[in-house]
C-alpha cells in the first residue's frame, strides 16, 4: 500500500511543476502579444470540433449500416461504387452534423454535437476554475513569502 503512495508522490510534484512551467510560459508569450483567444472564439471552435466529432460518428453509423446490405454480383459496382459510396456517406455525414437539431434549432444534426459542446464547455469552465485557485493560492503563498521576509528583515 505504501508503494502506490510513494510512486505517486514524485508524479504529483512532476504535474506541479508541469503546471507551474506552462504557467510561466504562457504569461511569457502573452507579454510577448501572443493572447489567449477570446471567449467567443474558444466557443466557435469547440462546436466545431463537436460538429466534426458528429459527423464521424455518423460516418461510422452509416457505414455499420451499409455493412449490413446483401448485394449481389449481378448488381456490383466494384471498387468505384464502394468509393463512390465512402464519399456519399461522407458527405451525408458532414451534412447531417452541420445542420440544426430538431425544432429548437440549436446543437447540430442528431444532437450528439451539442452534448459534446455540452461537455467540453463545462470542462472548459471547470480548468478555468482552477487555474484561477491555482493562481490565488500561488499569489497568496507569495504574498506570504515576501510578508516573512520583510519581517525578518526588520527584526534581524
Amino acid at each position: 500500500m505504501l508503494g502506490k503512495y510513494v510512486d505517486q508522490q514524485p508524479q504529483t510534484n512532476l504535474v506541479q511543476q508541469q503546471h507551474k512551467l506552462d504557467t510561466l510560459k504562457l504569461r511569457a508569450l502573452n507579454q510577448n502579444g501572443v493572447t489567449k483567444p477570446s471567449k467567443e472564439e474558444e466557443q466557435k471552435k469547440m462546436l466545431e470540433v463537436a460538429q466534426q466529432f458528429e459527423a464521424i460518428f455518423v460516418k461510422q453509423l452509416l457505414d455499420a449500416m451499409d455493412k449490413t446490405i446483401v448485394r449481389s454480383d449481378l448488381m456490383d459496382g466494384g471498387k468505384a461504387e464502394e468509393t463512390f459510396r465512402g464519399m456519399l456517406y461522407q458527405h451525408i455525414a458532414d451534412t447531417v452534423s452541420s445542420q440544426p437539431a430538431g425544432k429548437t434549432g440549436n446543437g447540430s444534426g442528431i444532437g450528439l454535437a451539442q452534448e459534446v459542446y455540452k461537455q467540453m464547455a463545462r470542462q472548459q469552465e471547470s480548468l478555468a476554475n482552477t487555474e484561477t485557485l491555482k493562481n490565488q493560492t500561488t499569489n497568496n503563498s507569495v504574498n506570504t513569502e515576501g510578508s516573512k521576509q520583510n519581517t525578518r528583515g526588520q527584526t534581524g
